[in-house]
């Protein structure tokens, strides 16, 4: 019985700090990919597509102005994910929080980083460039970071 515990209290950290990168990992890919797919919608449509950050609630909503049928979808990070810093990208509206908007080509009319964080602190950054509005994810911040 005493080993089992040993056992436990040296494996109950290891299984959690696994689980917590992976919750990290899954948020990160599933925001690249909100992204990605805001940049083919905006091209496919012929509209810009928007995608606001909401640091204070570590949220981000796709927005939707002049495409018919869509709707605007709302996503909260995981328990344990948090955005760290409010983001590179440019606030704007009423509410003033950062966004990424894509063009109808698909150019980002704004690009930036987000950076997520979970419970350890292990950091992975969603990066749009500026130009081709390309989208990935690092471990490391853009070259170009202050």
């Amino acid at each position: 019985m005493a080993l089992m515990m040993i056992i436990s209290a040296i494996a109950i950290p290891v299984v959690n700090g696994v689980l917590d990168n992976y919750k990290l990992n899954s948020e990160a890919r599933q925001l690249a990919e909100v992204l990605k797919v805001a940049r083919n919608e905006a091209i496919y449509y012929g509209q810009t597509v928007t995608i606001v950050f909401y640091p204070n609630d570590n949220s981000y909503m796709t927005r939707y102005v002049n495409i018919s049928g869509k709707k605007n979808t709302y996503h909260k990070l995981s328990n344990g994910i948090r955005y760290v810093g409010k983001t590179t990208f440019i606030p704007s509206g009423i509410e003033r929080n950062p966004y990424c908007a894509f063009n109808s080509a698909g150019t980002p009319v704004t690009a930036g980083t987000v950076t997520l964080a979970n419970k350890k602190g292990v950091k992975k950054y969603i990066i749009v460039n500026p130009v081709a509005g390309r989208v990935r994810i690092s471990d490391n911040p853009p070259q170009n970071w202050n």
